[in-house]
C-alpha cells in the first residue's frame, strides 16, 4: 500500500535542504530562474509540488509505480521546455493539466492494449491447433474404452449407427 505519510515526511526533508530563499519565493519566481538553468530553482518547485502531485496521480491510477512515473515525466519534460515554456497562468495549472492529460493517456493506452490483446487471442484463425489435437486424441480414447466395454451387438449397433 502507498503511504502518504512516507511522501509528506520525503517533500518535508527536501525543502529543508533547499536555501531558506527558495522556500519564500513564488511559483512565477522560480520558474523565471529555472528558465536561467537554476538548478536549486527546479528542486524547489519539485519539492513544493511532488508530494502534492503523487497523491493525485495515485488516487486516479491504484498504483504507486504508475504516479512516481507519470510525475517524472512531468517534471522531465518541465525541465526539458523550460527554455520554451511560456506558463503565463499558473505553474501549479500547468502542473496538475499535465498529470490529468499523463493519466488520461496511460488510461487511454491501458485499454487499447487490453482491447488488442483480446482482439488477439480470440480471433479464430489463432487458435491452438495442437491443443484441439490432443483433445480429440483423448476424446477418442474415451469412447474406445467406453465402447470396448459394450457388448459385442451394442457396440456393433453404435458404430453401424455412426458411419
Amino acid at each position: 500500500m502507498f503511504d502518504i505519510n512516507l511522501v509528506h515526511t520525503y517533500n518535508t526533508i527536501c525543502m529543508s535542504c533547499l536555501p531558506q530563499h527558495y522556500a519564500n519565493l513564488d511559483d512565477s519566481q522560480l520558474f523565471r530562474l529555472v528558465k536561467q538553468d537554476d538548478i536549486k530553482a527546479f528542486e524547489a518547485l519539485y519539492s513544493r509540488y511532488w508530494s502534492d502531485l503523487i497523491d493525485a496521480a495515485y488516487r486516479r491510477l491504484q498504483s504507486r509505480e504508475k504516479a512516481e512515473d507519470i510525475i517524472q515525466d512531468i517534471f522531465v519534460s518541465l525541465y526539458q521546455k523550460r527554455h520554451t515554456l511560456d506558463i503565463t497562468v499558473s505553474l501549479e495549472g500547468y502542473l496538475y493539466q499535465s498529470l490529468r492529460y499523463k493519466v488520461l493517456n496511460m488510461i487511454r493506452d491501458e485499454l487499447t492494449r487490453t482491447a488488442c490483446k483480446k482482439k488477439i487471442f480470440f480471433k479464430e484463425h489463432c487458435k491452438n491447433d495442437s491443443a484441439e489435437y490432443c483433445d480429440a486424441k483423448e476424446l477418442n480414447n474415451r469412447i474406445g474404452r467406453v465402447l470396448s466395454s459394450l457388448p459385442d451387438k451394442c457396440r456393433e449397433a453404435f458404430l453401424l449407427s455412426r458411419e
